[in-house]
């Protein structure tokens, strides 16, 4: 994403954004500013998460500790049940995060999710036969 910002002299914002887009992983691209969640972006197949712009980043983000304008951390793993709705842990293997820092308390958070085999997932699983044919009708 940095080299996209640097190559085609664009924000970072809008190569985030372009990255994102265009990456066949699994990939989510928050800003935050000062602890709260103010822009999602992400993937088609990225699973839905728990969190929504306007709500407070979830405890153990490492976008929690202050990182200076520019730093990068490594990419670690994050807790799934933290992000994620509960629905959709079934379908995530993993998730790993990563934080920019930006200036005047703003950061991009970049969450990779591992998804499990598409096989395997049935989100009708833990359905009764009413909530399937809803679930069918929607």
């Amino acid at each position: 994403m940095l080299e996209i910002h640097q190559t085609f002299d664009v924000s970072k914002y809008a190569a985030a954004r372009a990255y994102i887009e265009y990456n066949s992983e699994c990939l989510a691209l928050l800003v935050a500013r000062h602890g709260k969640i103010q822009a999602i972006y992400k993937t088609r197949d990225f699973p839905r998460l728990a969190i929504a712009a306007g709500d407070p980043i979830p405890n153990n983000s490492l976008a929690l500790s202050r990182f200076s304008p520019g730093a990068l951390s490594d990419s670690d793993p994050a807790d799934m049940h933290e992000w994620f709705d509960i629905d959709e842990l079934s379908r995530v293997r993993g998730l790993y995060e990563q934080v920019l820092g930006q200036a005047n308390g703003f950061s991009m958070i970049q969450l990779k999710a591992l998804m499990g085999d598409p096989d395997e997932y049935d989100p009708e699983a833990d359905m009764t036969s009413k909530e399937r044919l809803a679930y069918r009708r929607w």
